[in-house]
């Protein structure tokens, strides 16, 4: 299934989590670095990611975590 919408995901002050009933099919990352999340199914557990520029990863984000988080820069979620 194809990306039917996309909103910039914005850490500078706090978590962001998706909406309940709409979590990420994607997320594109702008830049390098560390990519910390909840994915849907496992709440309260975060995993992190290294990422690279200009990527897309296919994961079901339920929430993006500030602390660790690196890669801020064109983090966009994909629904």
């Amino acid at each position: 299934q194809s990306i039917r919408e996309a909103s910039p995901v914005d850490l500078s002050s706090a978590d962001q989590s998706m909406p309940t009933n709409k979590p990420t099919r994607a997320v594109y990352c702008g830049s390098a670095g560390h990519l910390v999340v909840e994915l849907v199914g496992n709440p309260g557990v975060s995993i992190t990611y290294a990422v690279l520029a200009g990527t897309r990863h296919d994961i079901q984000v339920s929430k993006f975590i500030k602390t660790g988080t690196t890669a801020t820069a064109g983090l966009i979620a994909e629904f």
